[in-house]
């Protein structure tokens, strides 16, 4: 059975094993971090950077186009939310891999798990990043 941890902290806060070190703690953010700077540095100078620029303007004039659009009878979609919006933009933005994943929370909605349980509980939903750039696959 999960710990139940409910205190208001858990939002930002890591829970690492007890008997972490802190060579271990610094390990486990290090390791990964340098890693990716050590495989790409052949191409970082190669490399563009994009930026996405949102705001809730932009978001809402993008719900209205959408939400009057054919797309939405023919695919039978309830409502668009800002959140498929945002997560269809930052799919458009992301090219450096062909599949995109997101993690939808399990607490609260798995037998046994409570929203206030401790630990990873979560499922990854990959996709195809192509079609992720569209909202109504998003939903």
């Amino acid at each position: 059975s999960p710990i139940d941890w409910d205190n208001p902290l858990k939002a930002t806060h890591e829970i690492y094993p007890e008997t972490f070190s802190e060579r271990d703690y610094r390990r486990s953010y290090e390791g990964p971090f340098g890693w990716g700077i050590l495989k790409n540095l052949r191409t970082l100078k190669k490399r563009k950077c994009k930026y996405l620029l949102l705001s809730k303007e932009k978001i809402a004039q993008k719900k209205k186009e959408l939400q009057h659009s054919s797309s939405m009878d023919s695919k039978g979609f309830g409502v668009i939310s800002a959140n498929d919006i945002i997560m269809s933009a930052l799919c458009e933005m992301c090219g450096s891999s062909d599949i995109f994943a997101f993690d939808r929370t399990a607490r609260g909605v798995k037998e046994g798990v409570s929203k206030s349980s401790a630990g990873n509980f979560f499922w990854e939903i990959p996709f195809e990043r192509e079609k992720g750039t569209n909202p109504f696959e998003i939903r």
